[in-house]
């Protein structure tokens, strides 16, 4: 089976299929779709990125309930960016690894493909929390998707944000470290950079000062301090009351004059072979844009 005959596949079926050759399973249930893998040992897993899923599950297989490694997404319907991680998962020649170390198998695909886990500077914080208030204030009832590892930073109910904050006075550059970061498929939203210019000092804003100001706007407390808490920001710590000014935030729109490389810019909108991660900087300089 190839990758777009089990993106096929995924697509059509209606709640689960064996996979005789791969001695494992097609699944869907609930708002879940994904390939699992049976396995014998108490194995207990729960990670996730960007919107790819794996989990430990119990499913009912042949009127018994078996153990298995599940990989799925929530989304509708299966994308080429989802086919090869799945072949991947069901290739015979990791299935010890999975079986044994699923996690392994996983970090290295996060690291792969790109994620939120990548390390961020108190300014990347800084910068994505500005937006965020300011979308609140603007009643835009913004989500702040980095809490929950999605693709994108922030969403409205009408435009999805990628923060890019640089604290770089002369430098208009920013790095895109995934073939998805601006990849537009499937969310039927319009997709902005919002490239927010920084300067440490004293007189400016800090992780704390915009957390008591977004928790004050009605954004939830615990959700945020959670989020802060795991990303070693915890009230109290340093880092967390280093100050910094906002000269401005630019809006920049993701559209066909925005310079990008996408799924689009590649014959039959496929990925060259082997190749499975590219990352690239990009100038900003002479593009249009909006002030938030």
């Amino acid at each position: 089976m190839n990758e777009e005959e089990l993106i096929t596949s995924l697509n059509s079926i209606k709640k689960s299929k064996r996979l005789d050759e791969y001695d494992a399973y097609m699944v869907k249930t609930n708002d879940m779709i994904g390939v699992a893998i049976q396995i014998d040992k108490d194995i207990i897993i729960n990670e996730r990125f960007n919107k790819v899923f794996i989990e430990n599950y119990y499913f009912e297989i042949d009127d018994v309930f078996t153990k298995v490694i599940f990989l799925y997404t929530k989304e509708p319907r299966i994308s080429e960016k989802y086919g090869a991680l799945c072949l991947n998962f069901l290739s015979l020649d990791n299935r010890e690894m999975i079986k044994n170390n699923p996690i392994e198998w996983f970090c290295e695909w996060r690291d792969l493909l790109g994620d939120s886990t990548r390390k961020k500077m108190i300014f990347d914080f800084v910068g994505e929390m500005s937006v965020l208030l300011k979308l609140q204030k603007d009643g835009k009832s913004p989500v702040w998707n980095s809490i929950t590892k999605g693709t994108f930073d922030i969403t409205t109910s009408d435009n999805v944000y990628e923060v890019k904050t640089t604290h770089c006075k002369s430098c208009n550059a920013i790095t895109i470290h995934s073939q998805f970061q601006l990849d537009t498929d499937g969310i039927n939203k319009d997709l902005y950079i919002a490239f927010v210019k920084v300067e440490e000092n004293n007189a400016g804003e800090s992780i704390d000062s915009l957390a008591n100001e977004l928790i004050e706007n009605g954004f939830n407390k615990n959700e945020l301090e959670d989020y802060l808490n795991t990303n070693g920001y915890y009230a109290g710590k340093n880092e967390r009351y280093k100050k910094f000014i906002i000269h401005e935030t630019r809006l920049y729109k993701v559209d066909e004059k925005f310079p990008s490389i996408t799924k689009d810019s590649f014959v039959d909108r496929k990925l060259p072979n082997n190749v499975i991660k590219f990352e690239y900087t990009l100038s900003l300089d002479g593009l249009d844009y909006l002030q938030l």
